[in-house]
């Protein structure tokens, strides 16, 4: 495992070029009832995981965050990292500050640019067929290629 400084790093992200691709696995989808102008509304909690991983040889950093939405509903749309422990992993080196000292990811994630950790959820399309929710999943990479895999949740 290689031993690099903060600053290292930091001119690795500017001048370096990064592969980067995002994954957006659907985990389930629970039916919920809302109140919508005084009225109660049966509808299901979409939700899962989006990762966006950035590699560059044998290192990569990839940023967690969860997502939820009210299906059918564009605008209840929220991502958020607040129920994951380690929004950023980093894997192949290790990073030390100016004294010397090896720092942690939450130290890390605060200084990278935002192309190591904006999602894409655009490409998510969540479609009804008979008593199943066909949840397509995506891994989109910076050259716009885009895998495709399909996961079946209950209804």
């Amino acid at each position: 495992m290689h031993i690099i400084s903060l600053s290292d790093l930091l001119v690795l992200v500017e001048t370096a070029k990064w592969k980067h691709y995002y994954e957006i696995h659907i985990s389930g989808v629970t039916p919920i009832i809302r109140a919508v102008d005084g009225v109660d509304v049966q509808t299901k909690l979409v939700y899962g995981e989006g990762r966006m991983v950035s590699t560059l040889g044998e290192i990569i950093l990839t940023h967690h965050e969860d997502f939820e939405y009210d299906e059918n509903d564009e605008q209840s749309f929220q991502n958020h990292s607040d129920n994951i422990k380690q929004v950023l992993t980093i894997k192949g080196v290790l990073i030390h500050d100016d004294k010397g000292r090896v720092m942690d990811s939450r130290e890390i994630e605060d200084c990278l640019p935002s192309r190591f950790s904006d999602i894409n959820y655009n490409v998510l399309p969540v479609t009804r067929t008979g008593n199943h929710i066909l949840a397509n999943v995506y891994r989109v990479y910076s050259n716009g290629v885009t895998t495709e895999t399909q996961k079946r949740l209950a209804k």
